[in-house]
């Protein structure tokens, strides 16, 4: 990071009065240009943040590496777990919104800037927090302590094995160590941490729920991910359950739409049926009518 950026964006956090600078952070480490949904989703962002300076954090821009987790994790081109480590790092040194690239916002993020820290509940069954959409002022003693992780730990365990954690179970044993805060169930309400921090529903910056306040809606597309990339073993899951509700909202769509068919094909065989009938019952009458008339004739 150049020093002219360094200080421009000081000057950004300077004149404003929110704790959160007006920057969008966001990593694009794939060799594949970017597709139609991530070029939607940055639009999106230039939508609703006007003014906001963006900046696209590459291969290049994160040499040199200051530990051993990223290193390694680099020479393996396990690029997703460098993207875990750069949410922190680019908030911690400079402070503003990360986004990831599949991320479309719906709305502004300037009613969150007062917060020190904010971010969203995961959609996943394990209840953790998800830094897909989040938010932090520059230097916050959380990114702290998760920058102390990486910065003591190996991606290459003893073992051989890889530390493969998704960084928002990192982020959620994090925050219940600081804060004695607890996510046993699904929230309703925002939780509100210590230093004007809080913790949102998963509809506000992870998932679009019918009726309810979404600033931000995450696609789940993965477009980091290798080919022999393992989803469950790095997610916890996480990507699976919500790649599979995706998949079962298209085919709630697809049996709704069937059965919406399906009855629309009820509704005209039960309207033939009774026109039939109809007709039927219309026919006897006359029948009956001409049938009494002859009657009449012959006597």
């Amino acid at each position: 990071m150049s020093i002219k950026l360094f200080l421009f964006i000081n000057y950004l956090f300077l004149i404003s009065n929110d704790l959160i600078p007006h920057i969008i952070h966001f990593a694009w480490f794939s060799e594949n240009p970017k597709t139609e949904l991530v070029k939607n989703c940055i639009a999106s962002w230039k939508k609703y943040s006007p003014g906001w300076l963006i900046i696209q954090w590459t291969k290049e821009t994160l040499s040199p590496f200051d530990n051993d987790f990223i290193k390694e994790a680099y020479e393996l081109k396990k690029f997703a777990f460098i993207a875990d480590f750069l949410r922190v790092y680019a908030l911690y040194y400079y402070g503003g919104v990360y986004i990831d690239s599949d991320v479309e916002l719906k709305s502004s993020l300037n009613p969150f800037l007062n917060h020190s820290f904010f971010v969203s509940q995961s959609r996943d069954k394990w209840l953790h927090v998800a830094p897909d959409c989040y938010g932090a002022m520059k230097g916050h003693p959380l990114l702290k302590k998760m920058l102390e992780y990486y910065r003591s730990n190996h991606f290459i365990k003893e073992d051989g094995h890889l530390d493969e954690t998704w960084v928002g179970i990192r982020f959620t044993k994090m925050i219940k160590k600081l804060y004695d805060i607890s996510l046993e169930v699904k929230i309703k309400k925002p939780i509100i941490l210590p230093n004007n921090g809080s913790i949102y529903p998963t509809f506000y910056f992870e998932q679009e729920i019918q009726g309810k306040l979404n600033i931000a809606n995450h696609f789940c597309t993965g477009s980091w991910k290798g080919n022999k990339y393992n989803d469950e073993k790095y997610l916890a899951n996480c990507y699976y359950s919500c790649r599979k509700s995706l998949k079962d909202k298209q085919l709630l769509n697809q049996n709704k739409k069937e059965s919406e068919n399906k009855s629309n094909n009820n509704y005209f065989k039960i309207l033939i049926l009774n026109l039939s009938v109809f007709i039927i019952d219309i026919m006897l009458k006359i029948y009956i009518i001409l049938g009494r008339k002859k009657n009449q004739l012959i006597k």
